[in-house]
């Protein structure tokens, strides 16, 4: 019998970020510490660079940030608040990148790194550069102050590495036009657009070539490797959390969309970075059904029929086939095997 396991959330928004918020709120009114409480996050936790915290504790910051600042631009005022190196890895890896096209893809390739709520899509064109941005349906009423954030954050980071002055071309966002758009115009000194299907920062083409005042070819190789180790770290990390709902369940096995759920996102999110990580959900639910299955086959009260019922197959036929598929032989030779081992 599968043994019950409590239900974790995803825990991947890094915990610096929460710093730059509280020190922010601090000099504006001095109500760091009631923002912590209300997001229900320890001030211990923001402390520790390696520690994460769940993504509805974000979601909750983002959107009593607004209400104790009373800033509705709150989200542009954080982004030119942070330095490029509080963005982790990430940010001293696009700062030694040797030009604004290498330091485009790394943000589109690790922004996992920074919070599993975006993924970046990059669309060149012979005269454009389009960095897409598309959020998650779990930011609800957060989605402005985090796009805007993530929106400055991107531009002002760009402009902050490169050699040569980027003009934007156009910035576009899927949300109305607040009362603040004055703030836009002076922040990116371009056309802002607003109710458009995609969040867009839209750059000439020639930008890709600009190279970096920042750049450092030995930084640039170790930054790399770490936002790789990273990346890794958290798609073992998710991967074992799946794992772990799979042999909690009793019955039938749950579908992505219900283990997204009892991971606090959605099961685009999930299936996203699953993608990203260079698998997805009906390889990690095989591999589970292949480890229990050796388990099972141990057991010599359960016969094959209980043990592919045990498994969601109905029929038994297509349990040994998937088996042989994994192992070489069928449940009952493997079963013959074990017993003269």
């Amino acid at each position: 019998m599968r043994k019950a396991c409590q239900s974790k959330p995803i825990s991947f928004v890094a915990t610096y970020y929460i710093d730059n918020v509280v020190k922010l709120i601090d000099s504006l009114n001095g109500k760091g510490r009631v923002l912590l409480k209300q997001a229900k996050i320890s001030p211990e936790s923001t402390q520790h660079l390696a520690d994460k915290i769940t993504l509805k504790q974000y979601i909750r910051l983002l959107n009593s940030t607004e209400s104790i600042s009373q800033l509705p631009s709150i989200g542009l005022l954080l982004a030119q608040k942070v330095n490029i190196t509080g963005h982790g890895s990430l940010g001293f890896a696009v700062m030694s990148s040797p030009n604004i096209g290498v330091a485009i893809d790394l943000i589109s390739k690790y922004i996992a790194l920074l919070s599993p709520l975006l993924s970046v899509r990059v669309v060149t064109t012979a005269t454009e550069v389009k960095i897409q941005f598309h959020e998650s349906a779990l930011l609800g009423n957060a989605k402005r102050i985090y796009l805007d954030m993530v929106t400055c954050t991107t531009t002002s980071v760009l402009n902050f590495i490169s050699s040569t002055n980027i003009k934007i071309n156009h910035v576009s966002f899927n949300f109305k036009a607040p009362d603040y758009l004055p703030l836009y115009q002076n922040i990116f000194n371009c056309p802002v657009k607003f109710e458009q299907v995609i969040n867009e920062v839209n750059l000439p083409n020639e930008v890709l070539s600009y190279v970096t005042r920042t750049g450092d070819p030995v930084a640039f190789k170790q930054c790399i490797k770490q936002c790789q180790s990273e990346l890794e770290q958290l798609s073992l990390d998710l991967v074992q959390l799946i794992k772990q709902h799979l042999r909690a369940t009793k019955s039938e096995f749950p579908t992505l969309e219900q283990v997204a759920f009892k991971l606090n996102t959605s099961a685009r999110t999930l299936r996203r970075h699953l993608k990203s990580y260079h698998t997805n959900y009906s390889e990690i639910l095989d591999e589970v059904r292949y480890e229990l299955t050796k388990n099972y086959l141990k057991d010599k009260s359960l016969s094959v029929s209980q043990i592919a019922l045990l498994l969601g197959y109905k029929d038994q036929a297509n349990f040994s086939r998937r088996f042989k598929h994994w192992q070489g032989l069928t449940p009952t030779a493997y079963r013959k095997l074990m017993h003269y081992v």
